[in-house]
């Protein structure tokens, strides 16, 4: 196996499991809603994305690093979320699971349908500072490390020159 198949089979690697792990998050935070306060909130993607449009937004408006730009993301959604508990889900009454559905349905389809007006629907490529950043696994360079001898000394002069990791 070459040093690009390596390194690319452990690039997959662990973007399935943080792909994985942003899943996993999303389903605890659907499990919480429901079992807490007993709403079926079909809006909970939509309101994920409307975190990522606010740290694109900010990325483009002001260059601040996606991972700061949680700092104004997360208040953003808290606030969201309370305005959309007292303003329309406190108001269902007795008919909380089943309106629930529908008024997080039409909520969703509103937000989706007002972010793809706002943003457009092109696909949206770029650097991101911090964020793009990669950091070579041990398991990957003792793999590359076996595969030849010039790999090995090219990661020892790439890690001493880059300083990172």
């Amino acid at each position: 196996m070459d040093e690009v198949a390596v390194t690319a089979f452990f690039q997959t690697l662990v973007q399935g499991l943080l792909t994985g792990g942003l899943y996993a998050l999303i389903g605890t935070g659907l499990s919480l809603i429901f079992g807490v306060m007993k709403v079926i909130n079909f809006a909970h993607g939509d309101f994920l994305a409307i975190g990522m449009f606010i740290t694109l937004a900010l990325f483009r408006a002001f260059n601040l690093d996606p991972y700061f730009s949680l700092l104004v993301a997360a208040p953003v959604g808290f606030a969201l979320g309370y305005f959309i508990q007292r303003v329309i889900l406190s108001r269902l009454g007795h008919r909380l699971e089943e309106g629930s559905m529908l008024a997080t349905l039409g909520l969703g389809l509103i937000v989706s349908n007002t972010l793809l007006l706002t943003f457009g629907a092109e696909l949206l490529l770029g650097a991101l500072g911090a964020a793009a950043l990669t950091c070579p696994f041990a398991l990957a360079a003792a793999a590359q490390d076996a595969a030849t001898p010039r790999a090995r000394t090219a990661r020892r002069t790439w890690v001493s020159r880059s300083g990172r990791c």
